[in-house]
């Protein structure tokens, strides 16, 4: 689903409106080294294209955001700054 400037990549979306929403945002590391900052880069596109507007405007409390990368079986997880 489009939302804002792009799409992201996963949405739990609550069956009550008054539960929070999450937004993960996935990306690939070419290293273990890039873990951290692979996360951040994630993090910021979430706020940077603007992905929790659509939750935001359809009435959900708190949108929370999270960028997570991957390398092999080891993953590093950012929340996003609100």
């Amino acid at each position: 689903k489009e939302s804002g400037e792009g799409r992201f990549d996963i949405a739990l979306v609550p069956r009550r409106i008054t539960r929070e929403c999450i937004i993960l945002e996935c990306k690939h590391s070419k290293s273990v080294g890039t873990l951290i900052q692979d996360s951040q880069i994630a993090a910021d596109q979430i706020v940077q294209k603007g992905y929790r507007e659509i939750f935001i405007r359809q009435g959900y409390p708190q949108v929370l955001g999270y960028g997570i990368s991957f390398y092999r079986k080891q993953c590093y997880i950012t929340k996003c700054k609100d």
